[in-house]
């Protein structure tokens, strides 16, 4: 990195720049407001305040609340207003976090006058098929892709009658793709919505799986990141808006295989979305 700048999340910086010491109790509230009014009450005390020429934000719909704006604010050579600054974000579908982006943006605006670019029109990352199933079952436009884009393989659906059934199948699916297709550890992906539900999907096979290099997280976490081969499980439902930004957000991270496995009662749900999809394109 170039000297005086920072790669990182505005948290870390935070914690870095106040000496917050952070504890286990309360840490959703620590880093959502304790954490930003212990800066704000501090930065005009900084004996060096390293505030920035510029600032580039990504995933700025998960950051754009009222005090993070703020922050920001004071991190900012000429501050918001006059400032030198670029945020980029999905605010339609990747919103998962319990934050306004419309409020958020009313909130810059009354600060500054900026361009607010169009959406980006190409699906860069998918297969074609991951892209059109991502767009299916989460109700969002239909991808453009680029000449070339690879139709890919099938997206690959099961719905197992009983949990260790699940466990069962997601040993199967990792045995496919690391020891029978040669494919490197490092480039599969096991995500949920929930941190809690993922520590249930263990057993010796899956951890020896994971201790040679397979990925493990919540989706939360690995948001805006990828990987070649992404196994989605642990949903508990598919149809309410929570659950389908975080569906969205999980089929995007996969660039050429994906795999869901899902409660065998939740079929019923994955097919409603098929035959909404099929009316609302046939009255076209």
């Amino acid at each position: 990195t170039v000297p005086g700048s920072f790669v990182g999340t505005i948290d870390s910086y935070l914690t870095t720049k106040t000496g917050a010491r952070v504890l286990n109790e309360n840490l959703d509230g620590f880093f959502k407001e304790d954490l930003k009014y212990l800066f704000l009450e501090k930065a005009e005390g900084f004996d060096n305040p390293d505030i920035f020429d510029a600032i580039i934000l990504d995933e700025a719909q998960d950051i754009l609340s009222e005090l993070n704006i703020e922050v920001i604010d004071a991190m900012l050579i000429g501050g918001i207003k006059s400032g030198s600054w670029s945020f980029f974000g999905d605010f339609n579908h990747q919103a998962i976090y319990d934050i306004d982006t419309e409020e958020g943006l009313r909130h810059l605006s009354e600060r500054t006058g900026f361009v607010q670019a169009p959406p980006l029109k190409y699906n860069s990352r998918n297969t074609k098929k991951i892209g059109n199933n991502a767009s299916v079952l989460t109700k969002t436009e239909q991808p453009l892709f680029r000449p070339g884009t690879p139709e890919g393989d099938d997206v690959e659906f099961y719905f197992p009658a009983s949990f260790g059934l699940k466990i069962k199948k997601l040993e199967e699916v990792l045995e496919n793709f690391i020891e029978k297709r040669g494919l490197p550890p490092s480039k599969v992906m096991v995500l949920s919505p929930s941190p809690d539900e993922l520590k249930r999907y263990h057993s010796d096979k899956i951890n020896e799986f994971l201790a040679k290099g397979v990925i493990s997280g919540s989706i939360y976490a690995y948001k805006g990141l990828e990987s070649s081969v992404v196994i989605l499980i642990g949903f508990t439902s598919l149809l309410d808006d929570l659950n389908q930004k975080l569906l969205y957000v999980g089929l995007t991270r996969a660039r050429t295989n994906l795999v869901v496995i899902l409660d065998d009662r939740l079929q019923r749900e994955r097919d409603q979305l098929l035959n909404e999809f099929m009316i609302k394109k046939i009255s076209k």
